[in-house]
């Protein structure tokens, strides 16, 4: 039909990492078709040709979120 290949994805988070507002962000800059929701959730659809900057829009948007967690400890 001579669509390019597409993906979707639902997404979880964690607490102290607002999910919904990265990936409607990533919608906003045009890296993701579409996209939306909260912070502990989110889904979303992306091009195939967009997979590495949506790869490095997350990194760089949640690289100080993450390096955070690391020295938490859990009981889980």
């Amino acid at each position: 039909d001579g669509r390019a290949p597409t993906g979707t994805a639902s997404l979880r988070s964690v607490v102290g990492i607002d999910l919904g507002a990265v990936i409607r962000a990533a919608v906003s800059e045009r890296i993701l078709l579409k996209g939306g929701g909260h912070a502990m959730a989110a889904g979303l659809t992306i091009g195939h040709d967009q997979l590495r900057a949506f790869e490095a829009f997350v990194a760089s948007r949640l690289a100080g979120a993450t390096s955070a967690f690391a020295c938490i400890p859990s009981l889980e």
